[in-house]
């Protein structure tokens, strides 16, 4: 049984298990390594260095998100447009043309391969911003590109996370499939709700690209001064160091401070989504909530349920006691079991 499960079910945090599954399918070695009673010297000293690299670099969360992430400066306009009320294409029109640069860069991503693959485009190469509305509106645009954002973001070089930053991604666009299935029943805004739960995966994502990032820096580092010193036992020591894979899961399972403030970081449209998912983190039965964080919530304990109870992570008892949480009716439970898996 997973390491993070406990017989009271009530208290089991069903956040920590999706993410101990996430990490342990990254790093097939991580299981036995949490065996280890005591790490080497180097070891110690370099989580230790990790950690304190990683928590000073949460502070600034608009490096995570504009230098990690490579997220581009336009999206807190892509959100304001997705959640734009109008029934026209204008304000996707002025805010593109408003700065040539970033109409220059929105036609590259449309006709990005990978943008075309998530679309199911299949139209010639777009060379205005008509020919893009012509294919889609400008809140779907909008949509998508916030989307291919993450899917870059995801796919960047990070060496030993590729597959947990696609098994997040993949997991963020599932929660945005489940919010806005569950929205469109109960007659709620489907935009904000699928857009609130897409963008669940920007702080584990950040995270992820970031540990990555420092930990090959505190390797490198050590590198060179071990070789500058001559201390080959060292140096050969330090080629051998696996990650410290508990320092990315610990700011994994404690990833909604960081949540709220990457979103905070977003224009008007972020800080109304922070609001949101902090009604939904908060320590509140689910029919407490308001109907958008019930939604969510929902959308998102359903979607880890789906993952852990495929990968025989919980017990029955846990599986039947997170449903219950919940709060899903049958109807929700049917038509949320219809969605197709990523």
């Amino acid at each position: 049984m997973n390491a993070f499960a406990q017989s009271d079910t009530s208290h089991t945090d069903y956040q920590g298990l999706f993410f101990d599954y996430l990490v342990r399918q990254q790093f097939t070695w991580f299981g036995h390594q949490q065996q280890q009673v005591t790490a080497g010297a180097i070891e110690t000293k370099l989580s230790e260095r990790l950690e304190l690299a990683m928590q000073q670099s949460s502070q600034n969360p608009a490096r995570l998100l504009f230098v990690r992430l490579t997220l581009g400066e336009q999206l807190p306009g892509m959100l304001d447009l997705v959640m734009d009320q109008s029934d026209t294409d204008d304000s996707m029109r002025r805010a593109v043309n408003s700065e040539s640069w970033l109409s220059k860069e929105l036609l590259q991503w449309v006709n990005a391969p990978r943008f075309r693959q998530i679309t199911g485009s299949h139209n010639d190469f777009v060379t205005s911003l008509d020919e893009a509305l012509a294919e889609f509106n400008g809140k779907m645009l909008a949509r998508q590109l916030i989307e291919f954002a993450m899917v870059q973001a995801a796919a960047r070089e990070a060496r030993f996370c590729k597959l947990l930053n696609r098994r997040i991604l993949e997991w963020s666009q599932e929660l945005a499939q489940c919010a806005a299935a569950l929205a469109h029943e109960r007659g709620l805004c489907a935009a904000t709700v699928s857009m609130a739960s897409l963008v669940q995966g920007l702080a584990p994502l950040a995270i992820s690209q970031n540990f990555v990032h420092l930990f090959d820096g505190q390797i490198k580092l050590a590198l060179e001064k071990a070789r500058d010193s001559g201390q080959k036992q060292a140096y050969d020591q330090l080629n051998s160091i696996k990650p410290p894979v508990r320092v990315l899961l610990a700011h994994l399972t404690r990833s909604t401070g960081l949540q709220h403030a990457l979103l905070a970081e977003l224009g008007a449209t972020g800080k109304l989504l922070a609001s949101l998912t902090r009604e939904v983190d908060a320590d509140l039965p689910v029919e407490q909530l308001s109907e958008l964080a019930q939604v969510i919530r929902q959308a998102r304990g359903y979607s880890q349920y789906r993952w852990l109870n495929d990968a025989c992570v919980l017990t029955p008892h846990q599986s039947h006691m997170l449903l219950s949480e919940l709060a899903l009716s049958e109807h929700d439970l049917t038509t949320l079991s219809r969605l197709r898996r990523r």
